[in-house]
């Protein structure tokens, strides 16, 4: 794992050496962190945990950020104690490579789990 960026939208990236293999990106507002985007170019096992959950946490325990929610959907956060919350979000995507990045959004809505 590399430094995190910090800032309003914040990222965490895992490397395999100097290669970017993996990333989430994350929305810190209000006191809060909120995981919104995860994407990998190799499945490691358990990478995607280590990168959307537990960095993120111990980043929110060392600077003191009240709350930490990981996203809409996905069964296997019951497993590490989250339980489906309504997320609200809007985007706007101008860029045409981006469109099956909405498409995606738009068909999540509704679900919870």
């Amino acid at each position: 794992m590399t430094a995190p960026n910090r800032g309003p939208g914040e990222s965490e990236v895992a490397r395999r050496g100097e290669r970017p293999i993996a990333a989430a990106f994350n929305v810190l507002k209000d006191g809060a962190l909120w995981g919104r985007y995860w994407g990998c170019e190799e499945e490691v096992p358990f990478l995607h945990f280590e990168v959307c959950y537990y960095q993120p946490i111990e980043d929110c325990i060392r600077r003191g950020v009240g709350l930490f929610s990981p996203g809409a959907g996905g069964e296997h956060k019951y497993h590490r104690a989250f339980e489906p919350e309504p997320q609200h979000s809007a985007h706007l995507v101008r860029d045409e490579r981006l469109a099956a990045l909405a498409a995606f959004k738009k068909a999540q809505r509704g679900y919870a789990g």
